[in-house]
Order: C-alpha cells, then structure tokens, then sequence
C-alpha cells in the first residue's frame, strides 16, 4: 500500500481566492512562502491525481490550520477533512489540526478528534507563534497527543528560520524548510522531552 504523507487539503470555506484564481503569498524578500489554488480544495482532483500517480491514500493536512490560534477554525477543518473520508472511503485519513498554544482548547479538540472523528495523529507547526521555548511550546501538545496514542506530524511553517543566505533564488522553500525541521528535530531531543513522554 502506498500513502502520501505529504498530502495538504484546504476547505472551500478557507479558501480566500474566492474567484477561483491562483493567490501566491510572499514574504518580506518577495519569495513565495504560499500558494493557494483552487485544486487544494478539489478532493475528486485530488482522488483522480492519486489515481494516476498509484497512491492507495493520502493523509490530510491543512496549510491554515498548521499554525492556527483560533479553534473554530481548527473545528471547520477538522470537520471537513472528516467529510472527506466519508465522501472518499478509504482513500484520507485525517489529522487534527489544533490552537497548540492554548492548552484547554488543545487538549478538548484533541480529545474530540481522537474519539468522535478517530482521527489516528495531529498535526503541529515546528514553532508556535514565534515562542521560542521549544520545551514549553511542545509539552503540553506532546503529552496531551501521547495520553490519547496519537502520533504527531511536525510539519515546517511558511516561514522558516530567517537566514540572509536563504533570501535568494528561493532557497528557503528548497533548502529552508529541511534546515528548520533539523533544527526543531534537534531542539527536541536536546530538551529531554522526548525521553519523558511515552514511547
């Protein structure tokens, strides 16, 4: 069987290209750090493409709910990616998209995934809203995750760690986002945090 793991889905209702056009996102040098089309929100596209490629199923994730503060939002996508594996039995498999900075709201919308939705991991950003305290940031989330045998998809967020040699020939999409995610895999294991959750 073969999954993609890699596999982003964005709700309609997320979608600010209303229009139907392509919006590319750039960051303060002019690359482009996202890119929205109206074939992220086009789940039989998404099957056809599968089709053709051999892919078996696909994880969901959301661009947008990556780093998302507000759980409403975090709801609608995971009530979303929900009605895709209903619509598409078999061929999605969702993960929970969660405010990870808000411990309360984290933990309940985990929890909610987990048994009404059956979701099997979460997704969650390399930093949260800029914090810095990687320790901190990721306890709660982490054990949380691992009290309802969740795994965790550590995805890089649009912006990656600011580095003057990235700013050129968009090298932080190509090369940016592996430096952060070694980055943040190294910090983990370097706080003792993941020693102390279970394995």
């Amino acid at each position: 069987m073969i999954v993609d793991f890699q596999h982003h889905y964005t709700p309609p209702e997320l979608m600010d290209n209303s229009k139907g056009s392509i919006l590319t996102r750039l960051n303060a040098n002019q690359d482009p750090i996202l890119r929205l089309t109206p074939l992220l929100a086009d789940l039989p596209a998404h099957v056809r493409m599968m089709d053709q490629a051999g892919i078996d199923a696909a994880v969901l994730s959301c661009l947008q709910g990556f780093d998302e503060p507000d759980v409403a939002t975090c709801r609608l996508i995971n009530d979303c990616i929900k009605q895709a594996e209903r619509d598409h039995p078999g061929r999605f498999i969702g993960l929970a998209h969660v405010p990870a900075l808000d411990p309360r709201e984290a933990a309940a919308e985990l929890k909610r995934c987990a048994v009404e939705l059956g979701f099997p991991g979460s997704s969650s950003p390399l930093s949260f809203k800029g914090s810095h305290s990687m320790r901190q940031a990721y306890a709660r989330f982490g054990r949380t995750a691992a009290d309802l045998g969740l795994f965790v998809f550590v995805h890089p967020l649009p912006q990656v760690i600011g580095w003057r040699q990235m700013d050129a020939d968009d090298l932080g999409r190509m090369l940016g986002w592996e430096f952060s995610l070694m980055v943040t895999t190294v910090r983990l294991i370097n706080s003792g945090l993941l020693d102390e959750l279970p394995p």
